[in-house]
């Protein structure tokens, strides 16, 4: 804290989250965590995720914030670029790394699964690294039906495609 103070660090923070339950108690945790080491959390609340992403996305204003980056695992090659990417507008965090986007056009362009897990092992190597973002949870999707409901497709981003559902 003494490095970061002499380098300019003030040692408060805005922290910006929806007003819902599950995010009012990881702000808490957050707050806490950090007082711990001296870092004054304002926390402020929005009133609707709508809000929430016009701080974010729009204004940009905020220093942490705790939101969903829906990386599945499917479409990990196109959420590590729009979310670390120098040059992508759902970076929010503002992180710009030459090195990561070396890292990123490697992944992207990966011909065959070891390529692409060697590369997608030095982006997880380079997160650890630098800490642009940090993972606190991870979510299970679910999507049930019974079996005599045929042609259901399942897509990214658990959308339900039933354009060619039929039962029986």
């Amino acid at each position: 804290m003494d490095e970061a103070k002499a380098d300019g660090f003030d040692g408060n923070l805005v922290y910006v989250a929806v007003n819902a339950p599950e995010q009012r108690s990881i702000a808490t945790a957050a707050q806490a965590m950090l007082g711990a080491v001296g870092i004054n959390v304002d926390v402020q609340y929005t009133a609707t995720v709508t809000d929430m992403v016009k701080r974010l996305y729009v204004d940009y204003d905020f220093d942490l914030a705790s939101a969903s980056n829906s990386m599945t695992d499917p479409l990990a090659t196109l959420r590590f670029p729009a979310a670390l990417g120098s040059d992508s507008a759902n970076n929010i965090a503002g992180y710009d790394d030459p090195e990561m986007d070396r890292l990123l056009a490697e992944a992207r362009s990966a011909t065959t699964d070891d390529a692409r897990s060697t590369a997608l092992a030095a982006i997880e190597q380079k997160i650890h690294d630098d800490v642009p973002i940090l993972s606190v949870a991870s979510g299970e999707n679910f999507v049930a039906w019974s079996d005599d409901v045929h042609g259901v497709l399942t897509s990214n981003d658990s959308i339900v495609l039933l354009g060619k559902t039929w039962i029986g």
